[in-house]
């Protein structure tokens, strides 16, 4: 072996770390490279099965009193392949058991139903063309508790809904000073909830002038947020699971 050679192997030997280094570099450059193109996949297929489900439409354009001929002209343009107009308004909604209304986005619905943006209706009824009778859409929950309510696309949209057995409930204010009026004298237990401190409780004795003070600690301090399935009970194909 030469000289030249054997110095050459010398160096090799002292490079060997920043070589290991250097492959370990572009090993996770090769795995996030594979781990993003597996989401935009998922991601991909995830949106091509909410598109076919629902008809979700891929343009939306607002316009004030736009006459009818307009659609039929906009229905030929090339690369229109569907076409719906639609009336759009704003309402109230007053709530049963709510101290304020709630804003809602009132949609007409095309004659003979829709085909694109089509409403998901989980209970209840939808609405026929020229029905003079009200649609309603309710759940009823089996048990009070909390429903969860979360969403078939993304993980992180989530919702919660507390069910009583009982009109005796209210919402704190901003400083956390809350009162429950016009409760029957006796023994009772007051519980307070909050999606990240969970439930705490305690029991109290309302005398028959009605008036007691008490006092609830929520800790959110170790929240961690749980993997769930979505909406339908099956995984996240986005790979997310929070």
């Amino acid at each position: 072996m030469r000289a030249l050679e054997r110095k050459l192997l010398r160096d090799v030997r002292r490079l060997a770390l920043q070589a290991v280094a250097i492959a370990v570099l572009v090993a996770c450059a090769v795995a996030m490279f594979v781990g993003s193109v597996a989401t935009w996949r998922a991601l991909a297929r995830s949106q091509a099965r909410y598109y076919e489900t629902h008809r979700f439409a891929q343009v939306f354009a607002e316009a004030r009193r736009v006459p009818e001929p307009v659609r039929q002209r906009l229905a030929v343009l090339p690369g229109v392949a569907t076409l719906e107009t639609r009336a759009i308004g704003a309402a109230t909604v007053t709530v049963p058991g709510s101290d304020e209304p709630a804003t809602a986005r009132v949609l007409s619905l095309p004659p003979g139903g829709a085909r694109l943006n089509v409403p998901y209706v989980r209970a209840g009824r939808t609405l026929a063309p020229l029905d003079p009778q009200p649609a309603w859409f309710e759940w009823k929950p089996k048990a009070p508790g909390i429903v969860r309510v979360y969403c078939n696309i993304h993980p992180q949209m989530s919702a919660f809904v507390l069910v009583r057995d009982n009109p005796y409930w209210t919402r704190p204010a901003a400083d956390g000073s809350f009162a429950i009026g016009d409760v029957p004298a006796g023994d009772w237990v007051i519980k307070a909830w909050h999606e990240r401190s969970g439930e705490a409780a305690q029991p109290v004795s309302v005398g028959a002038e009605g008036a007691v003070e008490a006092s609830l600690r929520l800790d959110g301090s170790r929240f961690k947020r749980a993997p769930h399935k979505n909406k339908f009970g099956k995984d996240y194909e986005t790979g997310e699971k929070y």
